[in-house]
């Protein structure tokens, strides 16, 4: 596959799908993990699935290979194992290049 670099920015808000709003509710999960290079315009941004939102502070924004994402990078998306991690963005980017970047964002839920 051809490596693609997605470049993009945040602004305001950030889509998830309801199943992670949820996690991000129950506590399990404190990040989302992008495919490319990605910005957020400020600190203070809305996680929705589009039919409900939650305020977030980000915390980190980090951009690195796909094939360094660890357990740890795992955890803060409320995956047991960085294969359920891999399933999961698979999933949603279909096959990805070990070496295309993934953007890390961790955040932290605001009034809880």
């Amino acid at each position: 596959m051809a490596l693609i670099d997605r470049n993009f920015t945040y602004k305001r808000r950030i889509k998830v799908s309801t199943e992670d709003l949820a996690l991000t509710k129950s506590g399990k999960k404190i990040c989302t993990i992008r495919l490319g290079t990605a910005k957020v315009d400020g600190e203070l941004m809305d996680l929705t699935d589009g039919r409900e939102t939650l305020k977030i502070r980000i915390v980190s924004v980090k951009t690195e290979p796909y094939r360094q994402l660890t357990q740890e990078h795992a955890q803060w998306e409320g995956f047991s194992s960085v294969e359920e991690l891999r399933k999961d963005l698979e999933k949603y980017y279909r096959r990805i290049d070990e070496n295309q970047p993934v953007t890390i964002i961790r955040f932290d839920l605001v009034g809880t």
